[in-house]
């Protein structure tokens, strides 16, 4: 009986120990599995300098044989701005969060430009350098201002500094040297006017200068009197900031009657905005030109053969004339239109009969606007063409020297 007590409580302890013995067991796996659960995966922050490219997964691990991935957007992140950025990542099934610095510590690159200025003139210093590079915006300055009215070579210091204080200095050798080239005009031309009519000088004039962008000029025409036929004289004036001066004479030609050259024009321009845009070529323009006189002019049989811009602005006024009509008309706005022209005169014959020769840039063309009985075209012909054409109407109609004007192709 007391043996068998003694069995069963020494069972009872066995079972015992086996119990503790799981229940340790238990517990040494379940503190393992909380402290591996519970030990940091990644780092706290990684740090990376403004403008780096690219960022791996395992910058942020701590144990690099662990395997991660990204769970934040890295394209939502500009690398080029400077910041503390979250970022989460995926280790083991769980999500850890760090931090990605974005510092700029990097001085911008640049490239100094040697210069030669001239004296007196203002300089910044962006025009000392060139090839600037970093993340973020810069500004350029001088460490001591140069000295632009000594003459001979200076050496500058510049200072490009990016929006987060750093710096990089470069030097720059400029030349400071005396203007001496003048301003130079443009569009200056003789101008013909009515007695008492208007001329404005400055239309169509510019001028500019090599170093002055903001140059002006005057018009000297005190001798000019519009009132009175004759010929006189004005004067365009420049004078840049370094005394530099610019005198350009032009002729203005008062008449009695006849139209002045700003009358004409203004006519001129108009009908070729009707007819001609940008884009055509010279050729298409002429035909443009060519068909509106077509259409346009009326033979009369009469003109004024003194003065061709009167009748040319006759035939766009008052739509009549004869042939040197159609001639003046054709000559203002092949001219207006940039086509190179020049008139012809018939020799022989009875009467006389004007027309045009024209250069769209391919050679010279006969160019007769004038309407015959015979309704033929008489655009661009060739020499040989055009003899053709005077054998059919006969009476000299086309014979002219030759020797005075271009062969055609």
């Amino acid at each position: 009986m007391r043996k068998r007590k003694i069995r069963r409580i020494k069972r009872m302890i066995q079972l015992l120990i086996i119990s503790l013995s799981l229940l340790v067991l238990v517990v040494v796996v379940g503190l393992t599995y909380m402290v591996n659960n519970m030990k940091p995966m990644v780092v706290k922050a990684v740090t990376i300098e403004a403008g780096t490219s690219t960022i791996e997964v395992d910058d942020f691990l701590l144990d690099k044989d662990r395997q991660g991935s990204f769970v934040t957007d890295l394209d939502s992140i500009d690398f080029n701005t400077p910041g503390v950025y979250e970022v989460e990542i995926l280790v083991n099934k769980r999500n850890y969060t760090s931090e990605l610095n974005i510092v700029d510590t990097k001085p911008p690159m640049a490239t100094a430009v040697n210069k030669v200025v001239y004296k007196g003139i203002t300089l910044s210093p962006t025009d000392l350098v060139t090839d600037i590079k970093d993340v973020s915006e810069t500004k350029v300055y001088f460490t001591k201002e140069p000295n632009l009215d000594m003459l001979g070579d200076q050496e500058v210091i510049l200072i490009v500094e990016d929006s987060y204080g750093n710096k990089t200095e470069i030097k720059s050798t400029i030349t400071v040297a005396e203007d001496t080239e003048p301003p130079v005009f443009y569009g200056v031309e003789d101008k013909t006017v009515n007695a008492g009519g208007t001329i404005f000088y400055k239309k169509g004039v510019t001028v500019s200068d090599n170093m002055d962008t903001d140059i002006d000029f005057t018009v000297d025409s005190s001798n000019v009197n519009l009132n009175q036929v004759g010929v006189y004289t004005v004067y365009y004036i420049a004078e840049d900031k370094a005394g530099n001066k610019t005198v350009e004479p032009a002729t203005i030609t008062v008449v009695s009657g006849g139209i002045d050259d700003e009358k004409l024009n203004e006519k001129v321009k108009q009908v070729l905005s009707e007819i001609t845009h940008e884009g055509m070529t010279k050729r298409d323009k002429a035909w443009e030109i060519y068909r509106w006189i077509k259409r346009h002019v009326s033979y009369t049989g009469s003109s004024d053969k003194t003065d061709w811009k009167k009748e040319a602005y006759r035939a766009i006024v008052e739509g009549m004339g004869d042939c040197f009509t159609y001639y003046a008309v054709a000559e203002a706005l092949l001219t207006g239109a940039g086509i190179d022209n020049m008139r012809v005169t018939r020799v022989g014959g009875k009467t006389s009969h004007y027309w045009n020769l024209i250069n769209c840039g391919d050679g010279w063309y006969h160019f007769d606007s004038c309407p015959h009985k015979d309704k033929l075209e008489t655009f661009m012909l060739t020499d040989a063409e055009l003899e053709e054409f005077a054998k059919k109407r006969g009476s000299y109609y086309y014979n002219y020297d030759k020797s005075l004007y271009p062969a055609t192709p």
